[in-house]
C-alpha cells in the first residue's frame, strides 16, 4: 500500500492488468464465443486512506449472446470501493495486530462507519474463507465444482 504514491500509478496496474487479460482473449461464460471492447465504466476506488478517484472500467460484450461483462482486476471487487490492498492491510491492523476501529479512525482520518461497514464486511467473508478452507483441509479428496451440474 505504501509503494502506490499517486493515482496514475493505479491506472497503470489497470492498464498493466487488461494488457494480459485482453491477450489471453476474453471468452464468454454463456455461450463459449470470444468477447469484445464494448464501453468504459467510470468506478470509484478507494486505493489510500482518505484517497478516492474515479477508475474507468472497460467492458466487454459478446456479440453472438450480447452479454456484457464489466473486466475487474484482481484488487478491486464489484460493489465494493476500496482496493482489495487497502482492506487486507485494515483488515490485519484489527484482527491481527488488535488495533481498534477508533485508532484506525484517528491513524487514518477514516469514517468509523467506513471502516465498520467495509472493512468489517471484509472480516467476516474472510472468517468464511478460513471455514471453507478447514473443511477442505480435513477432507482432501473433495474437489470443488462452481458450475451447476
Amino acid at each position: 500500500m505504501d509503494s502506490i504514491r499517486d493515482f496514475a500509478m493505479v491506472e497503470q496496474l489497470y492498464r498493466l492488468f487488461l494488457e494480459t487479460f485482453l491477450a489471453l482473449g476474453v471468452i464468454c461464460a454463456q455461450c463459449g464465443q470470444r468477447r469484445e471492447r464494448h464501453s468504459w465504466r467510470a468506478r470509484w476506488v478507494v486505493w489510500a486512506p482518505g484517497r478516492w478517484d474515479r477508475l474507468a472500467l472497460l467492458r466487454v460484450r459478446c456479440r453472438s449472446c450480447h452479454t456484457v461483462e464489466t473486466c475487474f482486476p484482481p484488487w478491486l471487487v464489484p460493489y465494493e470501493p476500496a482496493a482489495t490492498w487497502l482492506l487486507v492491510t485494515l483488515g490485519h491492523a484489527v484482527a491481527i495486530d488488535g488495533q481498534s476501529w477508533a485508532q484506525l479512525e484517528r491513524e487514518g482520518d477514516w469514517p468509523r462507519h467506513w471502516l465498520r461497514r467495509h472493512v468489517g464486511r471484509w472480516l467476516a467473508q474472510a472468517a468464511r474463507w478460513r471455514t471453507l478452507h478447514g473443511f477442505l483441509a480435513i477432507r482432501p479428496n473433495l474437489t470443488m465444482s462452481w458450475t451447476s451440474p
